[in-house]
């Protein structure tokens, strides 16, 4: 240890040591790459200060010869980092177009009211709605005339020329900025 610390100086050996903590802590997480508020974003976050100590003290002479102003800058410069990270991906991130898959009305042997609600228009005005059905679980070959909806609220479509006696899934399409989809329903015929 004395023999690393003469060759690269204490300042560099103890960002490189806070480095290697922040990166078992990220090897360690049981979550994986990103997931949650465990023990891999403490270690991404360690790893980034000890990084940015090493960066400073190679810019800033005077840092390097103090190990508590190293941390300190290391900690305001990764902090600065990730807010501004934070800031660019939330302004360039939109928020979807949400949509919910009511249950149908006014099944008789032939026909059916599919009826959906548009909860929020998210970033895009128009959003275009439509239902996707057929007659197998998760496999929509049809889809109904997609229409803008210029607001929230509830919207239906009448079904017509079902066969009697069978069993119809489907679901709640949006296009906005993204496209969204409702969850999966189903009714059957008389």
């Amino acid at each position: 240890m004395n023999r690393l610390m003469r060759k690269f100086g204490k300042y560099n050996v103890a960002a490189f040591i806070v480095m290697g903590v922040g990166v078992i802590l990220f090897l360690l997480a049981p979550t994986g790459w990103g997931v949650g508020y465990d023990s891999d974003v403490v270690g991404l976050f360690i790893f980034v200060i000890g990084l940015l100590m090493w960066i400073v003290g190679l810019i800033v002479r005077r840092v390097r010869s103090n190990f508590l102003k190293g941390i300190i800058v290391g900690i305001i410069a990764a902090t600065a980092i990730c807010c501004l990270i934070g800031v660019v991906v939330y302004n360039t991130c939109e928020t979807p177009a949400s949509v919910v898959t009511n249950d149908a009305t006014g099944i008789t042997d032939t026909q059916a009211t599919l009826n959906g609600d548009l909860t929020d228009l998210g970033e895009a005005e128009p959003v275009y709605v439509s239902f996707q059905w057929g007659a197998s679980s998760e496999s929509y070959p049809n889809e109904t005339e997609p229409r803008a909806a210029g607001k929230t609220g509830t919207f239906d479509y009448l079904l017509t020329g079902l066969t009697s006696n069978t069993t119809y899934y489907y679901r709640v399409k949006a296009v906005g900025d993204h496209t969204v989809y409702g969850d999966e329903r189903s009714f059957t015929t008389p």
